[in-house]
């Protein structure tokens, strides 16, 4: 009797890791997996941890995330119930489903938001804007399928990702900018090379590296390219100087939602002519400026990856 009574006590106690370990998530991190959106703020006023953005509750959610602008939405409880407890989460929400392919992150609503640290989005999420980090004011990782940098992550050289081509072509899929300027008092052009013609240059997504290259095969000095291939960032020595239509995406996905810190006027590697070179001022977002090779704008290297 006395060994029948110790074995149900063992079967009891198998019982109860398992159910234990049936509420965690599979794949997106240790926590509870809620399909019902009302439990979540008793389960979160119950847990230990969550004070900081550096200790996260760590939980997923398998929800039907319709209307996410409307106050009854399942997303709208769920930021209210985050915001009630006050404690931040990483919160995995690759099992629930969603409008199309969009992700809305605002729908009018901003408490809550402040609590999420890391975000993994819906299985069906393909894109994402940049404007996602605006936000979400302490998120520090998110991710969705098949996206392994969304922009505004960080990069694997340190650096702040600012696009995202869709599909790995040329060896590459996604640009990162250096997270801050090189230094200043960096012309287009060296000394006896300011009106020099360097043919070949071009404005597109893509063509900055090849830029970079044309120029120091004419210029082997010239300061802002030189400035960009000399950078080790993260240990990385591919950067480079951006060609004038990467500028602007620096600006449109970064600086407009006020990541990079970028102030003033940037160079890019496109050339006008032998006399000019295209830059762009970063305060409203002009394209159309082309300066003398002998100014000094600021730089930032970018790098493809």
């Amino acid at each position: 009797m006395k060994r029948t009574k110790n074995f149900l006590g063992i079967i009891a106690i198998v019982a109860i890791i398992v159910l234990d370990f049936s509420t965690c998530t599979g794949g997106g991190g240790i926590g509870k997996n809620f399909t019902d959106v009302t439990k979540v703020e008793d389960w979160l006023a119950r847990k230990k941890g969550g004070a900081s953005p550096d200790d996260p509750i760590s939980f997923s959610v398998k929800l039907n995330l319709q209307n996410m602008t409307s106050p009854e939405s399942n997303w709208q409880k769920l930021l209210a119930s985050i915001n009630t407890a006050g404690l931040y989460v990483a919160l995995d929400l690759s099992g629930s489903t969603m409008p199309n392919t969009e992700f809305n992150p605002d729908g009018g609503i901003k408490t809550g938001k402040q609590f999420i640290v890391s975000l993994v989005l819906p299985d069906s999420t393909e894109s994402i804007a940049g404007i996602l980090f605006a936000h979400f004011g302490n998120l520090k990782t998110a991710r969705a399928r098949n996206i392994d940098f969304i922009i505004g992550n960080t990069g694997p050289a340190g650096g702040i990702v600012f696009y995202d081509k869709g599909d790995s072509f040329g060896g590459w899929r996604y640009l990162e900018a250096a997270p801050a300027d090189m230094d200043t008092n960096l012309a287009w052009a060296s000394s006896g090379f300011t009106r020099t013609n360097i043919p070949g240059t071009g404005t597109a997504i893509g063509t900055g590296r090849q830029n970079t290259t044309l120029i120091l095969s004419v210029d082997a000095n010239a300061p802002a390219a030189k400035a960009c291939v000399d950078y080790r960032g993260g240990g990385f020595s591919d950067w480079f100087l951006p060609s004038s239509d990467e500028l602007n995406l620096m600006y449109r996905n970064l600086e407009v939602i006020n990541i990079g810190g970028f102030q003033g006027f940037f160079w890019s590697s496109s050339q006008d002519d032998g006399n000019h070179a295209w830059s762009q001022l970063f305060d409203d977002g002009s394209q159309d400026i082309s300066l003398g090779k002998d100014y000094y704008p600021n730089v930032r290297a970018v790098r493809a990856f």
